[in-house]
């Protein structure tokens, strides 16, 4: 994909393929508020013509998740060139027979719905703060969902929230199993725990008596009545930094904060006056399926009446969202990071979630699904219609430490090619040889040594049965050794990890190791 709109491109090959795509996006197939233009299929500098048949109509999102396509593009991993291809000739074809009518009116905003993900981020946002904002020149809009999000906000006493207390240490599992019989046996296979080897869901007095008062939002969640295997999991795993024991840590439920961000890409000075749609929710106590959409009334939410000057972004609240408590897997279409002085990364991504994923998501509080926006320019008034909000595609704000803690084992079980989760790797002091020996299970023929954190793995040696299988190999983030081993077998491996900045273990969050682990299943089961 050419990183730039029209290069090389005819006036008329340009609005040839507009009309054939009646100005919609030819991948997302939305015209409101995105901003199309017309964009090459294979770039200039890798061969690709000027011609009609190398022509799409792309909106500003799927362009950036097709970038990839060019080598010299740096943002974007989502759509390959056939796929590209397919996309544009099928609506092509839908636009001819139903006939689909491109907008009477020209986009004057560009619109995108953001989560964030992050406390801290969400802390400044609530406190007026904007100034590490990911978009150029935000202003906030102050509203109901605001309110809520300040009310939220400051039931919690720390600047930070990992959705997370800790429970108590135990000498093995075996006696975790015996403290709480209820607790269940993790399927390693599945995304949604696969670091921890049991769960299990607390009492309600248990949870009042050791996580309400540490943690603001349950207390909050526990007085609006929200049943309790809703609010927290808590889940046993082995601690294998530090003294080795049997660890008990609570996830709990995460908060997330939901923005319509507006920016004039016009040339001229906008009014925004109000943005109309359903609404639903006022306090704790409206709580729901993000899905559920009964009884929601439609409604004019009026907006302070201020100038936006070309390139200005103003950032509407219009939800707070509950994530489930489970891991769910993010597709990222396309991300930008920058550090910031503190040492951590803040990125800002366009996200896919499944649909069987989005049903777990919970409403909370009011909450605005926007149609339209109703603006003036030179006092005329104009309408600007929105996509709808869709949390199988929008974008996310996250911060994250660029540190890391053990490379990462995976077994492949035949005949299938089903992953599971072994363990962690080298898991003495960062730096020093490490050995471990691993037992094969009979329906395994390969394992996978995978790095996904932001560090260097030096694999030594690996061994099976007087056999070498192995001998020095290096990993950094992202990347993978797959090797064939035989099913009830013993391997032996050795090596070592360096991360790219210490941490403390407060630091190195068992759940941020769940995320990584069940993202990599979860790409691997594609």
């Amino acid at each position: 994909m050419e990183s730039g709109a029209n290069v090389g491109f005819s006036k008329e090959t340009r609005l040839r393929a507009l009309v054939a795509a009646a100005r919609h996006c030819c991948v997302c197939h939305r015209y409101k508020g995105v901003k199309v233009e017309v964009h090459h299929i294979v770039s200039e500098t890798e061969g690709g013509s000027d011609e009609f048949d190398n022509a799409i109509v792309l909106c500003f999102d799927c362009h950036c998740d097709a970038g990839h396509y060019n080598t010299g593009h740096p943002r974007g991993s989502k759509f390959s060139v056939e796929e590209l291809r397919a996309a544009r000739d099928k609506w092509y074809k839908l636009v001819r027979e139903k006939n689909i009518h491109p907008p009477s009116e020209p986009d004057y905003l560009y619109c995108r719905y953001l989560i964030c993900k992050n406390w801290e981020i969400l802390r400044e946002i609530t406190a007026g703060d904007l100034s590490k904002f990911p978009l150029k020149n935000p202003v906030l809009v102050n509203n109901s969902v605001l309110a809520f999000l300040r009310k939220v906000t400051a039931v919690h006493r720390e600047s930070y929230r990992h959705a997370r207390e800790w429970g108590e240490s135990y000498r093995d599992e075996n006696a975790y199993k015996e403290a709480y019989p209820d607790a269940v046996k993790v399927d390693k296979g599945l995304f949604g725990f696969p670091y921890f080897e049991l769960v299990r869901t607390p009492s309600k007095s248990e949870v009042k008596k050791r996580i309400a008062n540490l943690d603001g939002v349950t207390g909050l969640l526990l007085q609006a009545g929200i049943p309790i295997g809703e609010i927290a999991t808590a889940m046993g795993y082995w601690e294998v930094c530090g003294e080795p024991c049997f660890q008990e840590v609570y996830r709990l439920r995460p908060v997330r904060g939901v923005f319509l961000a507006v920016t004039n890409i016009s040339d001229r000075v906008i009014r925004l006056t109000s943005v109309e749609g359903n609404v639903w929710g006022k306090d704790i106590r409206d709580y729901r399926s993000f899905m559920e959409k009964k009884h929601e009334v439609v409604s004019e939410v009026t907006l302070p009446v201020s100038p936006l000057a070309q390139d200005m972004t103003v950032l509407i609240p219009i939800g707070t969202i509950l994530a489930p408590l489970n891991y769910i897997p993010e597709e990222v279409a396309s991300s930008s990071s920058e550090g910031l002085e503190t040492g951590l990364y803040q990125v800002l991504s366009h996200v896919y979630y499944s649909e069987d994923c989005v049903q777990e998501f919970h409403a909370w509080g009011p909450l605005i699904r926007p149609k339209r926006i109703k603006l003036e320019i030179s006092s005329l008034p104009f309408y600007q219609e929105l996509h709808e909000l869709d949390l199988q595609n929008l974008y996310t704000i996250d911060r994250s430490w660029a540190a890391g803690c053990c490379p990462h084992l995976f077994f492949v079980h035949y005949p299938a090619g089903r992953i599971s989760y072994a363990g962690e790797l080298f898991t003495r002091k960062p730096g020093k040889l490490s050995y471990n020996n691993v037992e094969i299970p009979k329906d395994v023929n390969k394992i996978v040594i995978a790095e996904l954190e932001q560090e260097r793995t030096t694999v030594k040696c690996v061994s099976s049965q007087g056999k070498l299988l192995l001998k020095k190999f290096e990993l950094v983030k992202d990347q993978t050794l797959e090797l064939q081993v035989y099913s009830n077998s013993l391997v032996r491996i050795s090596g070592f990890y360096v991360p790219s900045q210490k941490l403390k273990r407060s630091l190195m969050d068992p759940w941020g190791r769940n995320c990584l682990i069940g993202n990599f299943i979860a790409q691997r089961a594609k």
